[in-house]
């Protein structure tokens, strides 16, 4: 499916007649009617403190051939199941357009690239009998997590976080779909466990939830489908700058920015490890902010001291405000390598006028009143300093509009 001559293709995958991937790609985009934005973020809510949240999409299909229907119908695509079959996204983009000529079918724009993968499920998929329509509901690869025991009898006590996350994040439903390996588990704070009892009859989600929380770490999937499980920290160096309308140090590429606050909805400064008296605060941010505080528990640690670490470090990432806006810029193939918690920066200057009548002094005194020497006029305080580093919280993907949103936050 074809915008300004960027288009974007859809893949489907399904089971063999025996529960196994077939490993073999079917374009699908012929029976998509319209394609829904996908998102990528590492945070539940603006208001808590959130590890990571199934990325989803909606696709409407034209199903009128019946290849959609569930296995058991004529000319459906699926043989095994539906449910769990893998869905991709890809895009191409027209960097510069045809000059002249005649565009010949197919038009190939550029380099394909993998924006999307995910499950579909099958507890949404409805259609109607006189448009045959329907929506296919993706969510994405993580969503497995939802659907797998923590293999409990391989966890003993005083196994680190990294081990349990490695441990619990190993099988083979996953390994099927994901690539898990030790060294791409790195968290920020890796203390033993004092009782894993409490993982015994949980969803590797609800585990992976509690593991994240209490060593401060995230988890996402990167474009090779790995997990990736990495401290809250931005990226050593920075993966690009964006440039406002009145930048000296580069070309215009900034749409739009909005939303723009000073982070205080996501200061925590008294720090309570619930139904216990350890307690971590910071005066300063008390006295600056007024009290925020946040409770918290795990049964996996019972030790005081390592609760105290815990505490210690989420203070240390939440307790100041730190400003957050959501940037937007044009989806290309520059933007399209960005990843979360990748570091960039901005250059927004503010734009200065005269009246007009007068030139800006270049050399000199601006004396109060005097019209031969005017101080210039700012068109807007808004002012985003080169020099300031953020990273890259939530990244969505507008196919339509071929651009990009950035939720970011102050590194």
């Amino acid at each position: 499916m074809f915008f300004d001559l960027n288009y974007y293709t859809v893949y489907l995958q399904v089971f063999d007649e025996y529960g196994v991937y077939t490993g073999v790609w079917q374009d699908i985009t012929r029976h998509v009617k319209d394609l829904g934005n996908t998102s990528l973020q590492i945070d539940q809510s603006d208001y808590d403190l959130g590890v990571f949240q199934n990325s989803s999409l909606s696709i409407k299909v034209n199903n009128r051939s019946g290849v959609f229907n569930d296995v058991g119908f004529d000319g459906t695509f699926f043989e095994y199941k539906r449910a769990d079959s893998l869905i991709k996204v890809t895009y191409r983009i027209n960097q510069y357009g045809p000059m002249c000529g005649v565009i010949t079918l197919p038009f190939i724009c550029g380099e394909e690239v993998t924006v999307y993968k995910g499950l579909l499920t099958d507890d949404s998929f409805k259609s109607g009998a006189a448009k045959e329509e329907g929506t296919l509901k993706v969510l994405g690869l993580e969503s497995i997590f939802d659907r797998v025991l923590v293999n409990y009898s391989s966890l003993s006590n005083g196994d680190t976080v990294e081990e349990i996350l490695y441990t619990i994040l190993n099988h083979t439903a996953i390994t099927n779909i994901l690539t898990v390996s030790a060294g791409n588990i790195n968290v920020s704070l890796d203390q033993a466990s004092d009782d894993v009892s409490d993982l015994e009859g949980k969803t590797v989600r609800e585990a992976v939830d509690d593991l994240l929380f209490i060593s401060n770490s995230i988890l996402y999937i990167n474009s090779d489908d790995e997990i990736i499980i990495a401290p809250r920290t931005a990226s050593a160096t920075s993966k690009k700058t964006f440039y406002g309308q009145a930048s000296t140090a580069g070309l215009e590429n900034i749409i739009d920015i909005d939303n723009d606050n000073n982070g205080l909805h996501r200061v925590f400064n008294y720090i309570l490890w619930k139904e216990t008296t350890v307690v971590k605060s910071d005066v300063t941010s008390i006295g600056l902010n007024g009290l925020r505080k946040k409770e918290i528990s795990s049964d996996l640690l019972t030790n005081t001291t390592k609760r105290e670490n815990v505490l210690a470090d989420i203070l240390s990432e939440f307790k100041d405000k730190k400003r957050e806006m959501i940037l937007t810029v044009n989806l290309n193939y520059d933007t399209l390598n960005l990843s979360l918690l990748d570091k960039i920066n901005i250059d927004y200057p503010i734009i200065y006028y005269t009246d007009y009548t007068t030139s800006f002094p270049v050399l000199g005194l601006a004396i109060l009143g005097d019209t031969g020497s005017p101080l210039p006029n700012s068109q807007s305080t808004f002012k985003i300093d080169i020099t300031t580093d953020f990273k890259i919280l939530q990244i969505t993907y507008n196919y339509f509009n071929n651009t990009i949103n950035l939720k970011i936050r102050e590194a």
